[in-house]
């Protein structure tokens, strides 16, 4: 009973630390509210962009 709960306090620990990482990667990785919008926009030009581009080149 007691080496059963030791193997579920390892078991718990080392998920912990994995959760944590994830945690971490997540955070160091994601992109602010700002950082965002400004893609957004970016991709919203170029489509502008490519879309007065294809009905110019077809004459539309």
């Amino acid at each position: 009973m007691a080496q059963e709960m030791n193997l579920d306090v390892k078991e718990i620990l080392t998920r912990l630390a994995r959760l944590q990482a994830d945690v971490e990667y997540i955070k160091s990785n994601m992109k602010l509210e700002d950082e965002l919008k400004e893609e957004m926009k970016a991709w919203e030009e170029t489509g502008a962009e490519d879309c007065a581009n294809f009905l110019e080149k077809h004459n539309l």
